[in-house]
């Protein structure tokens, strides 16, 4: 090897070390800030709506998506791929809490109103999706290979892969909120213990 190949191999590591800090560090903080902004804002937008008198700050829906709101704000950062795999394996087949808000919006009587919150419902599973793809490198590498997957699935399957892809992203978007209130409600149970 002689000093010319070597001080190319220590560009090139030196690079490669560089891409890796600046992708594992300030970009996965600055990712976090940019999703919890979004966050309040949709959180910002509910409020608004039970300011205009659509909502009442005491209704069953307002709680609950307000709940999940701030829970994933709390807990964001936390949240990984990674985690959320673990998690989901490890707790089973626990009950969806967006199934309850599902329910109780489906009660509401103005069908404008459930648009709207079924907007902002669908803004923040986007958001935190999203978030979590932009703060997996790896799996952002894996995104052309996932994408010919899913184009394959869609000509053998004759069906849209558009339509695929969205009905994987509604399950994912579903299990990381799901995931989200459940692990706050596991990390508030343990600080009930601690503190007795």
């Amino acid at each position: 090897m002689t000093s010319n190949m070597a001080w190319h191999a220590l560009g090139g590591l030196l690079v490669v070390s560089s891409l890796l800090w600046l992708l594992y560090g300030p970009l996965q903080s600055l990712i976090v800030s940019w999703a919890r902004n979004e966050m309040f804002v949709v959180r910002d937008e509910l409020f608004d709506l039970a300011m205009e008198g659509r909502l009442y700050f005491d209704s069953e829906v307002y709680r609950a998506l307000r709940r999940s709101i701030n829970q994933s704000i709390r807990f964001h950062h936390k949240m990984t791929w990674l985690r959320l795999l673990v998690f989901r394996l490890v707790s089973g087949r626990v009950e969806n809490p967006q199934q309850n808000l599902e329910r109780a919006l489906n009660r509401l009587e103005d069908r404008e109103l459930q648009v709207a919150i079924r907007q902002k419902m669908k803004r923040m599973s986007n958001i935190l999706f999203y978030s979590m793809i932009l703060r997996a490198p790896a799996l952002l590498l894996m995104t052309p290979f996932i994408a010919a997957f899913y184009l394959a699935v869609g000509l053998f399957t004759r069906k849209e892969p558009r339509t695929q892809f969205r009905r994987v992203q509604s399950r994912v978007n579903k299990n990381i909120q799901a995931d989200i209130v459940m692990e706050a409600d596991l990390d508030l149970g343990r600080r009930r213990k601690a503190y007795g």
